[in-house]
């Protein structure tokens, strides 16, 4: 360990990129209480480890970790808000901040009572943005996945989606311009493609818009 602590901090750097396989994709899922799991299939067992070898190590690498990789949360979205917060608790302000790559579900509109023509963020997805918002200071590639537990509005063929691209969408944009660090925001769809007219106010925006179509048969690579 002596000699490799000794190499320069470039050369450190290369092997921790090597070893934890930068530019990896980690599936993040609820576990025993407020645990969270993470599986990089493409990481061999136990390549943890190597974190915690020393202070010095972990210090460095944890870049490598957190700060070059995508972390894409497994849940649909009433719950993903949850297991975001024990993530991000888990793994402490100061890693959460080196973030820049992260995957969740496209945030949930509602209407307000009383005023048809209003919507609002649901309460998960605004705490959802709020957390990002206060802890991901670094984050750079936010991708928003849509599906059938949050299509509403997007995909259905319904008097309301106009009302909905005009009115809805433009709140969620600026949430999102309130993550200050973020450079691309990528939207992904599964299932049923977008109404043309919510996919024009997207892009007009900025966003990305990926069609990932699948039938039961063929399941999405995320």
């Amino acid at each position: 360990m002596a000699c490799f602590l000794s190499l320069p901090a470039e050369n450190r750097i290369s092997i921790y990129e090597e070893v934890l396989g930068a530019g990896q994709t980690f599936f993040l899922f609820h576990g025993t209480g407020n645990q969270v799991n993470a599986l990089a299939p493409t990481n061999p067992r136990r390549w943890s480890a190597f974190l915690f070898t020393n202070h010095l190590i972990y210090s460095e690498a944890r870049e490598i970790v957190y700060g070059a990789n995508r972390f894409v949360l497994l849940d649909v979205t009433h719950t993903q808000t949850e297991l975001l917060h024990n993530f991000l608790g888990g793994i402490g302000p100061a890693n959460a901040s080196l973030i820049t790559h992260l995957v969740i579900s496209f945030p949930v509109m509602e209407r307000v009572e009383a005023q048809e023509a209003e919507f609002a963020l649901k309460g998960d997805s605004m705490r959802a943005l709020e957390l990002l918002r206060a802890q991901c200071t670094r984050l750079k590639t936010l991708e928003l996945q849509v599906n059938r537990q949050n299509s509403s509005g997007l995909t259905e063929e319904k008097d309301c989606d106009s009302k909905f691209a005009r009115d809805a969408l433009p709140r969620i944009n600026q949430e999102l311009k309130g993550i200050s660090s973020l450079e691309r925001v990528v939207v992904k769809v599964y299932e049923k493609a977008l109404m043309p007219s919510v996919e024009s106010v997207m892009q007009n925006f900025g966003w990305m818009v990926m069609l990932n179509l699948y039938t039961i048969l063929d399941p999405p690579l995320i």
